[in-house]
Order: C-alpha cells, then sequence, then structure tokens
C-alpha cells in the first residue's frame, strides 16, 4: 500500500496576526518549524450546504499533478489547526508561501487595470485573450524560483497556457482575477506560481449524485471557467483552445506533457490521501472526470508549423 500523505498539525501558538478575509473558507497564517510561513485554510465551511463538500483534498490532488506536469505551483499539504482564540480542532490544508521576500505582488485585476486599462466591473472584458495580451505587453517572466524550468516555457504568457490546460484537466471553475497573481522582483514582473484550485474536481457536488453522472454531460454543465465570450462565461477545454490558436509552441509542449502523466500515477495520488479526508465516490469521480478530460485534451489537433 503507498504511503499516506502527511499531516501537518499546526501550533495554536504560533498563529500570526494575520487574518484573511477572502472567500468561504476560514484562513489565517501560521509560522510552522518545518514549513516557515503558511497559509491555513480549512476543509469545508462549518455551514456548509453540501454534506459532502471539502477542498483539503483537491489542493492536495491538484498540487501533485501540477508536480507531475512540471508546473511551479504553491506547495499544499493536509493540516489540522485551530482559527483564532478557538479550541476546535479544524481539519484543513496549508499552502506554504512562494512569495520571495523582496517581492511586490499584484492581483490579477491590478494587473490587467494597470496594462490595459480593463475595467473588470464589466465581465466582458476579462478574457484569456486579455489576460495573454497584457502578460506579454508587460514582458511577464517564468518565476525566479521556478525550481525546474521547462525548455520553450519562458515568457509568463506561455506558462499561462500550462495553468489553463492544468484548469481544463482538473475542472477547476475558480481562476477568477483574484487566483492568479505577478509579482515585481527587483527589475522584473514575473508570474506567481499557480494557488487555489479547491473548486475541482466535483468537490462541492453531492457524493449521492455522482454514480449516476454521465461525464460528458458533468463536463458540458460544470466545466465554466471563469473566462469571458461576452456575457458568457467560456468552457475550460474553449479556453485552452484559444491558448493553442494564440500560443501553438507552448500548448504543444504542455501538451506533450500531460501524455506522459498516466492514469496510473494519478490513481496512486489518491490511494495517498489519508483516510475521511475523502470519500470513495468522491474520489472515483474525481479519477474519472480527470480520465475524462484528459483524454480530450490529449486528442487535441495542434496546428502544424
Amino acid at each position: 500500500m503507498d504511503e499516506k500523505y502527511q499531516i501537518y498539525n499546526l501550533d495554536p501558538a504560533l498563529i500570526l496576526d494575520e487574518q484573511v478575509e477572502d472567500g468561504m473558507l476560514r484562513k489565517n497564517w501560521y509560522f510552522h518549524p518545518q514549513l516557515g510561513k503558511c497559509l491555513f485554510k480549512e476543509a469545508a465551511p462549518t455551514q456548509a450546504i453540501i454534506s459532502d463538500a471539502r477542498t483539503d483534498w483537491t489542493e492536495k490532488v491538484v498540487n501533485e499533478i501540477a508536480n507531475l506536469l512540471g508546473l511551479p505551483i504553491a506547495r499544499y499539504e493536509l493540516a489540522t489547526g485551530y482559527f483564532g482564540k478557538s479550541t476546535k480542532l479544524v481539519e484543513g490544508v496549508v499552502s506554504i508561501n512562494c512569495i520571495p521576500a523582496n517581492a511586490q505582488v499584484f492581483t490579477g485585476e491590478e494587473f490587467l487595470t494597470q496594462i490595459l486599462d480593463c475595467n473588470l466591473d464589466d465581465p466582458r472584458q476579462y478574457t484569456i485573450e486579455n489576460v495573454l495580451k497584457a502578460l506579454d505587453l508587460a514582458d511577464v517572466k517564468i518565476p525566479s524560483n521556478w525550481q525546474q524550468p521547462i525548455a520553450g516555457i519562458d515568457t509568463g504568457a506561455k506558462l499561462f497556457v500550462g495553468y489553463m490546460m492544468l484548469d481544463c484537466l482538473v475542472n477547476n471553475s475558480d481562476r477568477h482575477d483574484h487566483n492568479w497573481e505577478v509579482m515585481a522582483v527587483g527589475e522584473q514582473i514575473e508570474l506567481v506560481s499557480s494557488f487555489d484550485h479547491g473548486l475541482s474536481l466535483g468537490s462541492t457536488d453531492e457524493d449521492e449524485d455522482k454514480p449516476t453522472l454521465s461525464l460528458a454531460d458533468y463536463v458540458d454543465r460544470y466545466s465554466q471557467s471563469c473566462f469571458q465570450s461576452g456575457y458568457n462565461k467560456l468552457p475550460a477545454l474553449t479556453v485552452f483552445e484559444c491558448c493553442v490558436k494564440l500560443y501553438p509552441d507552448a500548448a504543444r509542449i504542455w501538451q506533450e506533457r500531460l501524455k506522459q502523466v498516466t492514469p496510473a500515477q494519478i490513481e496512486e495520488i489518491f490511494y495517498r490521501i489519508p483516510n475521511g479526508r475523502i470519500t470513495p465516490i468522491a474520489a472515483k469521480f474525481a479519477i474519472d472526470l480527470m480520465d475524462f478530460n484528459r483524454k480530450r485534451i490529449i486528442n487535441l489537433a495542434m496546428p502544424i508549423d
């Protein structure tokens, strides 16, 4: 049996005085002796509408998938911790800080507003074309702390194409303009490693419905990205297809990386999730969904040079 992923226990005495008020889940910065500064996020809201919904396993799974692809991603680990002065132990996940100490960070919204003068109160302006154009206009680089850069992925825009393939693979529906960032490091602007993939792989859908769902129908209904075409949100695969047209060489590199990731490697990740963190139904559905999306991406025809 494969070794289970470690669950890190966070000491309430090491909570940093930096609470995060963003989204539905409680978040708090901690210091951990091994992990350093890390953001703890609860697995599910206290008053969860869907009993099986939790995003701790999703964050860990997507982290491991990104590692297989070679994508730079904020490191996520399963954890338990506390919030404020509460004595109730909470299950969740920690993301380890991946921002250099000397960096200035800008959300996607701030970046697009500055580079393209976008008004993102108008949803029609949040397009994949605008994001890639802004990354190129600002000459955004790959993260300088990316430990194993991939040949041919030498700009922030080409790396962002990889983020879009990952979103399509795992059905991430939450790549809004605060869920990607750029950072000023010294004299250059860099794309921040990918982060926040909790709303993926059907993690917020009822388990009781999953055994009877058609994957094709599910993807058609629930694979909407945050990127727009007019007033309509585009499916994740359509977003990646737009990237194929704009950056065919980068898309081909990422597609080849995905071809090297086997179904057995994906299944092994789920086997390593500790008991109680994911239900068997949720695991099977997520594995099947990823296999379905993997085949769709691999079967995409790439432009010929």
